[in-house]
C-alpha cells in the first residue's frame, strides 16, 4: 500500500487541472481497479481509484469525496464510501481504496460522484461510473443493472477482452433507454505514449440507437472509458442562481494484445 500511495502521488504531482471545452476534453468520473480479473493464483486484493480525469490528456480535475461508492456480488450490495482514503493532489483531491477479494463471483463497483461545476459549461456535471472485477473463476451478474439513476449496462462480458474486440452497451436513465445520445470514447493513455495528430482523435463519440445501445471497437490495449452524457432536464443552484445538470453514464473497460 506505501508503495502504490508514492506512485499515485508522484502521477498527481506530475499532471496539472485543465479545464477544456467539452467537445475536446470530455470529463470521465474514473473507478479503476489495480486488476480486472483475479484469480486463484492472484493476491487477493486489489486497490480501486477514483478520479475526475481528462483520461486520454492525463489531466486530473479537482474531485469532492463521492455521494455513494459500493459494490455488489451476486446481488448483494455493500457500502464502501467510508473506506475511501483521500490523496491529496495540486489544487484538488482524489480518492483510492484497498478492498480484499473474499468470495468469487463479479464484482460491479459503482460510484455516484459529488455534483462538480464547469465554470466554461455553466452547468453542473454528476457522472455514474461502474467497473467489473472478475473474481476466482465465477461469472455472472454483469448483464444486469444494478439500479443507478444514470447507467450503462454492458451487453458485452466488460472482462477478457482482446484488442479488436466489440463492446456494447445499452444507456439508460432513470429505468429507461436512451436513444440518440452521444457516448464519448477515451483511452486512458497512463504512460502518455499515444499521441493525437488532432485533437479528434483524443475523444471518439459514437451514437447510441432506437434502444440506447451503443458500439465500439477496442483498437488498442490498456483501459478504455465510455461516456454518455446528456442534460436530463434537471437543474442545480449556485449563489442563487439555476443551472442544467449534465447526467453522465460512465463504464471501464480493459483489453489486452493477443501474444
Amino acid at each position: 500500500m506505501r508503495k502504490f500511495r508514492k506512485y499515485l502521488f508522484a502521477f498527481m504531482v506530475s499532471v496539472i487541472v485543465v479545464f477544456g471545452a467539452h467537445e475536446a476534453r470530455a470529463h470521465f468520473a474514473m473507478l479503476l481497479p489495480s486488476d480486472d480479473i483475479v484469480t486463484i493464483k492472484d493476491e487477493k486484493k486489489i486497490t480501486l481509484r477514483a478520479w475526475l480525469i481528462h483520461p486520454f490528456e492525463q489531466t486530473v480535475l479537482t474531485m469532492k469525496k463521492p455521494e455513494s461508492l459500493g459494490v455488489r456480488v451476486r446481488g448483494v450490495d455493500t457500502d464502501l464510501l467510508e473506506r475511501l482514503q483521500k490523496a491529496e493532489v495540486p489544487d484538488g483531491s482524489a480518492y483510492y481504496l484497498a478492498y480484499p477479494i473474499k468470495k468469487p463471483g463479479d464484482h460491479i463497483f459503482h460510484m455516484k460522484s459529488a455534483p462538480y461545476f464547469d465554470a466554461n459549461e455553466t452547468l453542473f456535471i454528476v457522472q455514474y461510473a461502474k467497473v467489473v472485477v472478475s473474481a476466482l473463476g465465477r461469472s455472472g451478474g454483469w448483464e444486469e443493472p444494478i439500479g443507478m439513476e444514470a447507467e450503462i449496462v454492458p451487453l458485452t462480458r466488460p472482462y477478457g477482452l482482446w484488442v479488436g474486440n466489440v463492446f456494447q452497451g445499452r444507456v439508460i436513465f432513470r429505468g429507461k433507454p436512451m436513444p440518440g445520445v452521444k457516448v464519448d470514447v477515451e483511452h486512458y493513455n497512463a504512460d502518455g505514449s499515444l499521441k493525437a495528430p488532432s485533437s479528434a482523435y483524443v475523444t471518439q463519440t459514437v451514437l447510441t440507437d432506437s434502444e440506447g445501445v451503443f458500439t465500439y471497437a477496442i483498437p488498442r490495449k490498456g483501459w478504455w472509458g465510455f461516456a454518455a452524457l446528456f442534460l436530463s432536464g434537471d437543474t442545480m443552484v449556485l449563489k442563487g442562481k439555476g443551472y442544467a445538470v449534465e447526467h453522465g453514464a460512465i463504464f471501464w473497460v480493459n483489453a489486452l494484445e493477443i501474444p
